[in-house]
């Protein structure tokens, strides 16, 4: 059916107002994230998903912490780790890929910063009959008195709750100090292709308002502040940041979900 004069105005009407309606939504997000990123420091960013994460209880649930690896988790360790040995976890809330990695034959340790996802996993682990250790570490920091791996994973998103590049190369020198020469590293993420003007103007905006508080927290192209501080990664960003800390990029993939695998050098 062709529609009518009037029906094609109103038709045009709905794009264009869908349009604007469209850029005033992503205008609004820039506002919002860059002015909270702008008075929050990375301190409090840390602090923040330390309170988030305790909040939602799927990180706390038995069903969702004895479930196993995902599938890209599963073809990662699969295609790139050692059938055997000592497996670092970094970022284990709960136990997750902690529980699946033990019943995979690995020895597990594994540390989070939610001293509440802590505690869950350790009950999880002795409730299950899981030999492995969970250990409460500060944010962005290593725990003292954890063995030599060969491997690591840094726990589903983890990575990129660090705020500041620095903060993140010096997370990863931390892990690197725990693991083999040739050890693999894997990391995920959420990513981002080409530009975009949410993000220069969250940026702006977030940039202006430290100044003028004489922060020295540093913000960064692809900060993001949705419920938690998250860093959007491009391929050369997550390359360069492993090269700091003494691992090379070996894998890299966008989806089902960002992810990448670092050998130690």
């Amino acid at each position: 059916m062709t529609p009518g004069g009037g029906g094609a105005k109103r038709v045009r009407l709905f794009i264009r107002a869908d349009e604007w309606q469209r850029r005033g939504a992503a205008a609004l997000q820039a506002l919002h994230q860059g002015w909270w990123l702008g008075w929050l420091d990375h301190r409090d960013l840390d602090d923040l998903a330390r309170r988030q994460y305790a909040r939602w209880p799927r990180y706390r649930d038995d069903t969702y912490n004895t479930s196993g690896l995902t599938r890209w988790e599963a073809d990662a360790v699969r295609a790139h780790f050692p059938a055997e040995g000592a497996i670092l976890v970094a970022a284990a809330g709960g136990g997750r890929e902690v529980v699946a990695l033990a019943r995979l034959g690995y020895r597990v340790e594994g540390f989070d910063c939610v001293e509440a996802l802590v505690a869950c996993g350790r009950e999880t682990l002795m409730r299950f009959g899981v030999n492995a250790r969970l250990e409460l570490a500060p944010p962005g920091g290593i725990p003292e008195g954890l063995g030599h791996h060969v491997g690591a994973i840094v726990g589903w998103g983890g990575y990129m709750h660090i705020p500041g590049r620095g903060a993140r190369i010096a997370f990863l020198r931390g892990l690197r100090r725990h693991v083999d020469a040739g050890a693999p590293l894997l990391v995920s993420f959420f990513t981002r292709t080409g530009p975009s003007r949410r993000l220069v103007w969250t940026q702006r905006i977030a940039r202006a308002l430290r100044r003028l508080r004489r922060s020295p927290d540093p913000v960064e192209y692809g900060d993001t502040l949705d419920r938690t501080f998250d860093h959007l990664f491009t391929k050369d960003e997550i390359a360069q940041e492993l090269a700091a800390a003494d691992f090379a990029l070996v894998s890299y993939a966008e989806t089902p979900y960002g992810h990448a695998v670092g050998r130690a050098v």
